[in-house]
């Protein structure tokens, strides 16, 4: 219903640094994924304590892909 009453900007194709604070006119899609392997980009992870069954093990003061148990 909105859409009958307006009408779309046209397009325009910018330097990247000129496109601040303006809408991309499509999606963006990378090439490859970066970082190309699988990491968290968080440096914790959080988890429901009522879904927790039995113990749990930490790891500390190690990154993930070098944790015995992980």
């Amino acid at each position: 219903m909105i859409l009958r009453h307006i009408t779309p900007l046209p397009t325009e194709e910018l330097p990247l640094l000129q496109g601040l604070g303006r809408v991309a006119s499509e999606d963006v899609i990378a090439p490859r994924d970066i970082p190309a392997t699988d990491k968290s980009a968080m440096d914790g992870y959080a988890f429901s304590f009522a879904s927790l069954q039995g113990t749990v093990s930490l790891c500390t003061g190690i990154s993930l892909d070098t944790c015995p148990w992980c």
